[in-house]
């Protein structure tokens, strides 16, 4: 399995020799045809991976320059705790036992919605 790649691969490009234009001579289309191959591969890419991605984290962000006293909150660390003061940059977390930690907005990763709350 692990020389079948290389193997492939170099059956295509011609280096083992058999398949492929003949030395001297380029392909036919002057290798457009790959070139298309490649552009539209990226093409896929970037709507399969990198567009919801962009989306989500649009989403997120609307959504933490909304946030209020009382959300629930989710930071990158797994902290979990409602919220007691917005600031600019930052905010104040309450979590179990009155515990207050302020965090930067930028590690909220999730805002969650409490059963019955139409957001």
């Amino acid at each position: 399995m692990n020389n079948l790649i290389p193997t492939i691969f170099a059956m295509g490009t011609g280096i083992l020799g058999g398949g492929g234009a003949p030395a001297g001579e380029g392909q036919p289309g002057g290798g457009m045809g790959t070139l298309l191959l490649l552009f539209g591969m990226l093409a896929l890419m970037y709507f399969i991976l990198f567009l919801p991605e962009k989306r989500r984290r649009k989403k997120l962000e609307q959504a933490i320059s909304a946030l209020k006293q009382g959300d629930k909150v989710v930071t990158s660390g797994g902290i979990i705790g409602f919220v007691d003061f917005v600031g600019e940059k930052t905010i104040h977390l309450k979590t179990l036992k009155d515990t207050k930690l302020e965090i930067g907005k930028e590690f909220v990763i999730s805002i969650i919605k409490e059963e019955g709350e139409n957001k």
